[in-house]
């Protein structure tokens, strides 16, 4: 599991050049409670399709692209993103996810008897050696509502994930969200994350960002829910730096407040995301 929020704001952007170019971008983090880190690197092909008069429907976008994730995991992914009006954007995302058995004393290729048995730090630990291969399956929705009022910047983001992890029975530890999902049947995890934001710096692509964070993941065949309330800040000091577009720099940190293994304990996470436009004017309109 590595950190994967990125603050997406609706801030205005600087004025675009061209309509349809690509976009490469890496990420390295890392979390706290629970311990992990990884590393995401990705392509998308950027389709700038509608320009308007009427500041909801300019500039709307679609999106094709595919990310890789290396961590205790091997994720392949691809993607497709849409922005039908500017308070709306969806995700239709596809992962074959492949666990490498790695011994490392988190959790990550666990076999869980039921889903009430415990994977708090301590168990988790006391488990290392039975890690295992493993192979699974995810197909995620995710719409994005998401409002801009002076500084102020509000949205939230509904996930409903389907899992299909192979095996014979049990509970697999689900590392995105440090939960359990069914082996061999296919089975389901629902997620929201909400964000509010005060922008206090904002040039273009350059912005900094702080505010709240809230999220919620419910698990459906193991029942298990997780609440989590925190502090976030976005800094993005430069629209372009040495060749790189919108070096980012984010941090997470709050309490769980619902959790059956980590309840009332701290969590904190932070990441790095580096981008790069290119081939802008070369790529024929879709």
């Amino acid at each position: 599991m590595v950190v994967s929020a990125t603050v997406a704001a609706s801030a205005p952007a600087a004025a675009i050049d061209d309509d349809d170019w690509w976009i490469g971008h890496a990420m390295l983090g890392g979390t706290l409670n629970p311990r992990a880190a990884g590393a995401f690197v990705g392509l998308r092909r950027h389709w700038v399709y509608h320009r308007d008069e009427r500041r909801l429907f300019d500039g709307l976008w679609l999106d094709v692209g595919t990310e890789w994730v290396l961590s205790a995991s091997i994720r392949p992914g691809v993607f497709v993103e849409w922005l039908p009006i500017k308070i709306l954007k969806l995700k239709l995302q596809y992962e074959v996810w492949g666990w490498l058995g790695v011994q490392t004393g988190l959790g990550h290729g666990l076999v869980f008897a039921d889903a009430r048995a415990p994977f708090d730090p301590d168990s988790l630990k006391a488990r290392q050696g039975e890690e295992r291969p493993g192979f699974g399956q995810r197909l995620t929705f995710l719409p994005t509502l998401q409002l801009k009022l002076w500084r102020v910047i509000a949205f939230s983001t509904a996930e409903l994930a389907a899992w299909y992890v192979h095996g014979d029975g049990g509970y697999w530890l689900e590392p995105i969200n440090d939960n359990l999902v069914k082996r061999g049947a296919i089975d389901g995890v629902f997620k929201n994350t909400a964000f509010l934001l005060f922008q206090l710096y904002g040039e273009g692509d350059a912005l900094v960002l702080v505010g709240l964070q809230d999220e919620y993941v419910h698990s459906f065949s193991a029942g298990l829910s997780r609440h989590r309330l925190g502090g976030v800040m976005s800094i993005t000091p430069f629209a372009e730096l040495w060749g790189i577009n919108r070096p980012t720099l984010l941090g997470l940190f709050g309490v769980n407040l619902e959790d059956q293994n980590r309840r009332h304990g701290l969590y904190g996470a932070v990441a790095i995301r580096l981008e790069m436009d290119f081939l802008k004017g070369d790529v024929p309109s879709l």
